[in-house]
């Protein structure tokens, strides 16, 4: 299991940065039955609101001194605007490039948690947008575009989900028209999740490993920085040095960075 060292300060060379604020998450804050906020479509992949946009600026005073040229994000929507803005005025900014990577997105629990069409993402962060979006690890884990707005599926481990065949069939076909809804609400109905948290480490620690791989490969500067662009949940069970010795995880490590919208934490990967 690697370890993660981490530094408040942002010293280290690997900075995990939350998404910055949505609607979802002000809104989530306010009402006490929150299943029923995590079943509404109008949340599916949910933009940045005004106030997380603003989280963007503040962030960016942060790095733009940073020596930046590759950076990583998820490929839900609220990271790929969060690294746009945050970097569009940075000093490296048409030399970095940034990886949209799979294994980076939330675990699945809720509507927000799943994507809208990667196509129309694919038109506005690419290659040739104001920073480069490099879509290709992607493509390499879904070469079918067919299956790419249907990704999250792949983390969609609960037993529960033998029963939803036909279901998925049907988003599949047409995920526009309250299925995915009514997928979820199977799940919460029992208060489970759809993706559960051995499967999320999982994708943590394969992410861990194919960073360590990169980084190898690209022969790094010691002053040079990466930036994950990523969720609360990812993060949290990233930053967490217990939880590969639980037998059974079933909550959130306690010992994980738990970060607010658009805040950040470094870390040092390595093998203890």
């Amino acid at each position: 299991m690697l370890k993660a060292v981490c530094d408040s300060s942002l010293n280290g060379p690997i900075i995990y940065i939350r998404h910055a604020q949505t609607n979802y998450n002000t809104f989530s804050k306010e009402i006490k039955e929150k299943k029923l906020i995590r079943l509404e479509e109008k949340y599916l992949d949910c933009v940045l609101s005004e106030e997380g946009r603003k989280q963007c600026d503040n962030f960016y005073n942060l790095i733009k001194d940073y020596d930046i040229k590759y950076c990583f994000t998820s490929p839900l929507a609220r990271c790929l605007e969060t690294s746009s803005i945050s970097l569009k005025n940075h000093k490296n900014a048409e030399k970095i490039e940034i990886i949209v990577h799979p294994l980076l997105t939330e675990i699945i629990s809720s509507t927000q948690t799943i994507t809208k069409s990667i196509k129309a993402k694919k038109e506005e962060f690419n290659m040739n947008s104001h920073i480069k979006y490099n879509w290709n690890v992607f493509d390499q884990y879904y070469p079918n575009e067919k299956d790419q707005d249907h990704y999250y599926f792949d983390f969609v481990d609960h037993p529960i989900v033998e029963t939803q065949t036909e279901l998925i069939h049907q988003i599949k076909e047409n995920p526009e028209n309250g299925q995915i809804s009514k997928f979820l609400g199977a799940f919460w109905k029992h208060g489970l999740r759809p993706e559960t948290f051995s499967s999320l480490l999982n994708r943590t620690i394969s992410f861990k490993n194919y960073l360590i791989d990169f980084i190898k490969e690209k022969r790094l500067s010691e002053n040079e920085k990466i930036l994950i662009f990523t969720h609360l949940g990812f993060i949290t069970m990233s930053t967490s040095n217990t939880v590969s010795i639980l037998n059974n995880i079933t909550e959130f490590p306690r010992d994980g960075f738990c970060p607010r919208n658009c805040e950040a934490i470094s870390c040092v990967i390595e093998n203890p």
